[in-house]
């Protein structure tokens, strides 16, 4: 037995003298190790040497030969933020965790099996507090008048701040607006009569905190101005049939509404729109008969109503002529009646009633004639009565 194991022994020994020189024995040296390493270099750079505090910052590593693999890792001195897998030579990482203050970043390429790992130079980096920021707010006019337009303007400091700007009445958002060189403005006429709280939110950007600003907005009531109303007419009296216009003229004539025209007290018409300070309404429907016009200005949100002049309006019939008599008397067109008589006596119940008709009474009687009656149709010559009886005497019907 003695004998078998110490022949054993020298194959042993004999195989392995024989296995070195054809290169067996290097499957006991370390495997995936390279006898010739390749050395690397890491360069550091971020987007930003500063930051505000919150915000995010993107750190790259640049490995050398940009043939490395494998994973570099972000650390702040000593504490690891986090890791980057190599691709075409870089890795990056981005974090927004940095504290207020100064930091040293530094970038471990972990190195591969054929890369040897690397430590980049460190890399300052300044973490900044977030700016505060200041709002204040102004009115164009305060107090200000109901439905008329008022303008806030809000001032942000530092002037350098960016972003929006909102414009609250309490909790009520009346608009946004951005900011230009430090200012935001709003215009509004929408505020009610009273007391407001106005409030510009100032929404902050990355580098500046928000903040607000707030005035007290007070708003009156419209305090209306006085007007006059002067009613005329065109013609007064007027004929019946015949149209008459009536002019009212508010004052001042930037007054704007409407004119109600009362004839003895009731609406006369609908209500006459104003242009230009005026309003005129035309009408032939008025009858025979005296009126008293006026006219009511209604007033607007600027101006106050008023009440015009009292007219007095009458409307006449148009005759075309007249005539009068006793006794007597011409009833027919183109007829004319010559009268000569130089008698002291008196004519009674004379009529003449014809048409074209020419009566001549040369009568010189100093006496009386009754009941004479002189009718000729049709161009007919009357006769002709020139007796010279007694002073005294009389003429009976003839």
């Amino acid at each position: 037995m003695k004998k078998l194991l110490g022949i054993s022994l020298i194959w042993i020994l004999l195989a392995g003298s024989l296995a070195a020189p054809l290169g067996i024995y290097s499957a006991f040296a370390t495997v995936g190790q390279n006898a010739n390493p390749v050395s690397t270099s890491t360069v550091l750079s971020s987007n930003t040497a500063s930051v505000i505090v919150g915000n995010p910052i993107t750190f790259t590593a640049t490995i050398s030969p940009n043939t490395a693999t494998g994973i570099v890792q972000f650390n702040d001195s000593n504490t690891i933020l986090g890791t980057g897998t190599i691709s075409s030579g870089q890795a990056t990482f981005t974090t927004s965790s940095l504290s207020i203050g100064s930091h040293n970043i530094v970038a471990k390429y972990l190195g591969d099996t054929n890369d040897v790992s690397s430590t980049s130079a460190p890399l300052p980096e300044t973490v900044n507090p977030i700016v505060i920021t200041t709002t204040t707010l102004v009115s164009s006019q305060n107090p200000s008048t109901v439905s008329h337009s008022v303008t806030f303007t809000a001032t942000i400091s530092p002037s350098t701040a960016t972003g929006i700007v909102q414009f609250n009445d309490s909790n009520t958002i009346l608009g946004t607006s951005s900011i230009s060189s430090g200012q935001a403005t709003f215009t509004t006429q929408s505020l009610s009569t009273g007391s407001h709280n106005l409030i510009a939110k100032y929404l902050g950007d990355t580098n500046n905190a928000p903040s607000i600003g707030t005035l007290t907005q007070t708003v009156n009531p419209i305090s209306a101005g006085t007007t006059t109303t002067t009613l005329t007419s065109s013609q007064n009296p007027s004929t019946i049939g015949h149209s008459v216009t009536f002019t009212a003229t508010i004052s001042p004539n930037t007054a704007t509404g409407t004119v109600q025209l009362l004839l003895n007290g009731t609406n006369f018409g609908s209500p006459l729109v104003i242009s230009s300070g005026q309003a005129t309404f035309t009408t032939s429907s008025l009858s025979v008969g005296n009126y008293s016009l006026i006219a009511l200005y209604s007033g607007d949100a600027n101006f106050n109503p008023s009440l015009s002049n009292i007219i007095p309006i009458s409307i006449v019939v148009n005759i075309g002529g007249s005539g009068s008599g006793s006794g007597g008397g011409s009833d027919d067109d183109h007829e004319k009646n010559t009268d000569n008589d130089n008698n002291n006596g008196k004519h009674n119940g004379e009529k003449n009633s014809d048409d074209h008709e020419k009566n001549t009474d040369n009568d010189n009687n100093n006496g009386k004639h009754n009941g004479e009656k002189n009718s000729d149709h049709e161009h007919g010559k009357s006769n002709s009565k020139q007796r010279n009886s007694h002073p005294n005497g009389k003429h009976g019907d003839d």
